[in-house]
């Protein structure tokens, strides 16, 4: 959360002439609510599902680019799936940065609202905790902080021409 994934995902998409595909869009769309709202409403397991079909529904695109939630990678066999299907890109954040920018849109993710500092800082911590041995098992390890496009770039066709 607050890494720039989807950001970053439909630059990186637009720079390459490629498709950006959002696996949370997608949802949302498929099931005409919120991710908050599937969430409260039918649970984690069954959003869970439905993300894992979604992504798996992601292997016949061609020239895209695809942003996931950052829960998927954690979930089933997601990264492996996603590391056998396609080039992995993690954006690295630290706290300090994961906390920085979720302070600035907390009123916009309506699970952090209402929690304290203390509080978001704990939830951000233990979330990276969580799910730290699976981002590290992307293909490309970037900084969230300062991503360049370019660099990115070159690093994925680096990727592409040695498989």
């Amino acid at each position: 959360m607050a890494s720039g994934k989807s950001k970053v995902a439909e630059q990186l998409a637009a720079a390459m002439g490629f498709t950006f595909f959002d696996i949370d869009k997608s949802i949302t769309d498929i099931e005409n609510r919120t991710v908050t709202e599937i969430f409260l409403e039918s649970g984690e397991e069954y959003f869970r599902i439905i993300e894992m079909k979604v992504l798996h529904e992601t292997a016949n695109l061609k020239n895209a680019v695809i942003a996931t939630g950052g829960g998927l990678p954690s979930h089933s066999d997601n990264m492996i799936w996603m590391n056998n299907h396609g080039i992995t890109v993690y954006l690295e954040a630290n706290k300090g940065l994961l906390f920085h920018r979720l302070m600035q849109n907390r009123g916009e993710r309506p699970l952090l609202q209402g929690l304290s500092d203390i509080e978001l800082m704990e939830k951000i911590s233990s979330h990276l905790a969580e799910r730290i041995s699976f981002y590290t098992k992307a293909k490309i390890i970037f900084p969230a902080s300062s991503v360049n496009l370019k660099q990115l770039i070159g690093k994925i066709k680096e990727i592409d021409q040695s498989t």
